[in-house]
Formats: C-alpha cells, sequence, structure tokens
C-alpha cells in the first residue's frame, strides 16, 4: 500500500492501537520517502510439524513460526525495516539484525537495507547501543 493509504487506516495490520499511532507519526514524517509500505512481513523459514497433523494445524504453525518485521518501507534503491515498539529496548537489535539478514538472502537485488526503530519510550542506554549497530532510532512521545 502507499503511505497515505496506511494513515488512513483505523488499525495497521499486526500492530497495537499504540504502535499503530506511532507507526502513523512515523510514517507521516517519512511518507514523501517511500513508493510502498507492507505490515507484518514474513522473513525466514516456517516451521512444519509433521504430516501426523491436519493441514489446518501445519498451515498455522507454520505461519506463527516465520518471522514478522513490522514495517518494511520501499523506495527505488532503499529498503527500511522498522520495528515498532511502545518502548525501545535493546531487544529490538537483534529482531532488526535477524530482519535485515533474512530480507537479504531472500530478496539479493542490492538494494540497501536500513534498520529503524520507532517508539514512544526509550530505555537506558538503547539508543546508544541501537545506534552503535547502525539503527535509526525515532521516538514519538
Amino acid at each position: 500500500m502507499s503511505p497515505l493509504e496506511a494513515l488512513t487506516a483505523r488499525q495497521l495490520p499486526g500492530l497495537s492501537l499504540p504502535e499503530t499511532r506511532i507507526a502513523r507519526e512515523y510514517l507521516t514524517a517519512h511518507a514523501g520517502e517511500f513508493e510502498t509500505v507492507e505490515f507484518q512481513v514474513r522473513l525466514g523459514q516456517q516451521v512444519d510439524i509433521g504430516p501426523q497433523y491436519g493441514e489446518e494445524y501445519r498451515r498455522m504453525a507454520a505461519l506463527s513460526s516465520q518471522r514478522r518485521a513490522d514495517l518494511v518501507a520501499l523506495a527505488a534503491d532503499v529498503v527500511t525495516i522498522v520495528e515498532v515498539k511502545e518502548r525501545i529496548s535493546l531487544s529490538a537489535l537483534g529482531q532488526l539484525l535477524g530482519y535485515r539478514t533474512l530480507w537479504q538472502a531472500e530478496h539479493p537485488d542490492g538494494r540497501r537495507v536500513v534498520l529503524v526503530v520507532i517508539g514512544s519510550g526509550l530505555s537506558p542506554d538503547a539508543p546508544e547501543v541501537l545506534t552503535a549497530y547502525g539503527v535509526h532510532v525515532e521516538v514519538f512521545p
């Protein structure tokens, strides 16, 4: 969807209402930078629990086991992977580094990948550590 379409949605896919507010503020600030945005982007492998289970259970297990990036914003030569947190902590670092690796493995098109975490609050030391690993931190109180 376009960034402007995302701004009109009551609640964004996979995000709570507080996370939706944060994501909207981010998209408002950066809408002109992106051509499209996608939510709950599945990355990585799925778990197969085996043929002894029904197809519906296998499908649910596969989907629930796969990683999901909150927001992926695309531009011509840049992919921006965004993790949305009410309170930004160091846990976002592992998620984003993992998402970047999985994205690059699944999309070897050479686009530059930018990592961003957005939230309404910050845990102590989080900004310093996240930025040291190249993650952009944006707070929308």
